[in-house]
């Protein structure tokens, strides 16, 4: 239907660059690749996470986000992908954003599988909030937590989320088009669908996934049981 991204700001203290980063809904996390004895051989990769005190979701019917939040509710370190062990050992640490103390710590080899499990944190008060459907709006940025790789070369990061929201409405090209010999999606061909009004052409292609199949809504539309409907995607 709808998707909530929180803003995530890492902030590197030591070391290389993440790998990846990602926000959706209750959940952010970075992702580290290591690499030993050199960079043509990748043996694990760390995914540091904070799952967020998010409650009380509602999509109105204009698609605009109503929730309530109380930053950060745990926080969690794994692995995604381990190798066998190489002989080289690194000292993990998992800070809590709220004052940086030390929520768990364990040494082993680089490319050794381990997972913290869940850590709950203290919540901050609840608060309530109102995002606008593909809207953006200002909330305060908290720290998430710290993460650090210690070794003979170390990794460290600060990751803070907050700051803004944004309530992304996922979209879809329903039409299909006769390309030798077949019938194809225009979202498969990465085409859309446009009329002239105007001395324009505009693209009339685009619906919303969380409209699809809904009485009177989007641009594209099929007669059905007397009424007109969203056109579904293409199959």
């Amino acid at each position: 239907m709808a998707n909530l991204k929180f803003g995530i700001r890492p902030d590197i203290l030591q070391g290389a660059n993440l790998s990846s980063v990602h926000s959706s809904d209750n959940e952010i996390y970075i992702t580290y690749d290591n690499f030993y004895p050199d960079e043509s051989h990748r043996v694990s990769q760390y995914k540091i996470m904070a799952r967020l005190a998010l409650s009380n979701v509602t999509v109105n019917d204009d698609l605009s986000i109503e929730f309530d939040y109380g930053g950060i509710q745990s926080v969690r370190a794994n692995t995604n992908f381990s190798s066998a062990p190489v002989g080289y050992n690194v000292e993990k640490t998992l800070f809590r954003g709220s004052d940086n103390a030390i929520v768990w710590k364990q040494t082993d080899d680089i490319a050794a599988s381990f997972d913290s499990h869940d850590i709950s944190v203290t919540t901050q008060p609840i608060q309530h909030y109102k995002v606008p459907a593909n809207g953006t709006i200002s909330i305060p940025e908290v720290k998430a937590f710290g993460w650090l790789a210690s070794a003979r070369v170390s990794d460290g990061c600060d990751v803070y989320v907050g700051g803004t929201v944004s309530n992304i409405i996922p979209d879809y090209k329903p039409n299909g088009i006769r390309k030798n010999g077949e019938w194809k999606g225009v979202q498969e061909l990465k085409l859309s669908t446009y009329i002239r009004t105007s001395g324009n052409w505009n693209d009339v292609g685009t619906e919303l996934v969380a409209t699809a199949g809904h009485v009177n809504k989007g641009k594209t539309r099929r007669r059905q049981n007397g009424e007109w409907l969203q056109e579904v995607p293409f199959s």
